[in-house]
């Protein structure tokens, strides 16, 4: 058997009785013969030795159509254990197929990377428009520079008299060390 044929599971811990395709094959580490990474109808991943597969008989089901978003469309997804919901502001290619969303939750503005599969539409359509600069209820900018207020003095301690003009010398340096040699740094 190779990748992409289509095989049954009829032994193991998991996945037994299901069907699906195999995308990885692999050396059996623990005994004779191959691994299979198989990909479920179901959609699921099953890790299962060569012994406990067979051909399958038929073709695959066929999937249901996939639902794709466009950016701005609100979404409810799982994140971080809790149902969640937020706007798409990035969509693009999965390597294995299908969509890839960038979601920004509501209210955290969280971001969270997912496949579409893992994503349902929300209620109550677009995402909110962003908008720049203040709130409508805060004060204005104000109108006017600091031209109007005293220079401050800044004072870091800088050209004080008491600074010594050069750095000190390191006695065990400046012991051997004489000025027509090199230092050795």
């Amino acid at each position: 058997m190779e990748k992409g044929d289509r095989v049954q599971i009829t032994g193991g811990r998991q996945g037994r009785g299901k069907s699906g395709s195999i995308f990885w094959k692999g050396p059996n580490k623990f005994g004779p013969g191959d691994r299979f990474g198989v990909k479920g109808d179901d959609g699921a991943t099953y890790w299962v030795l060569e012994a406990d597969v067979r051909p399958a008989s038929g073709d695959a089901p066929e999937a249901p159509p996939e639902r794709t978003f466009e950016k701005g469309a609100r979404v409810q997804l799982q994140h971080e254990g809790q149902q969640v919901t937020g706007h798409v502001f990035w969509t693009g290619q999965s390597k294995v197929g299908g969509q890839r969303l960038g979601v920004r939750t509501e209210p955290d503005e969280a971001t969270v990377w997912i496949d579409a599969r893992y994503v349902e539409p929300a209620e109550g359509g677009a995402a909110p428009e962003a908008r720049s600069g203040p709130q409508r209820d805060s004060a204005p900018a104000p109108t006017h520079g600091d031209d109007d207020v005293a220079d401050i003095p800044h004072d870091y301690g800088y050209g004080d008299a008491s600074m010594a003009p050069e750095p000190p010398v390191d006695d065990d340096m400046a012991s051997w060390a004489s000025d027509e040699e090199d230092i050795p740094w």
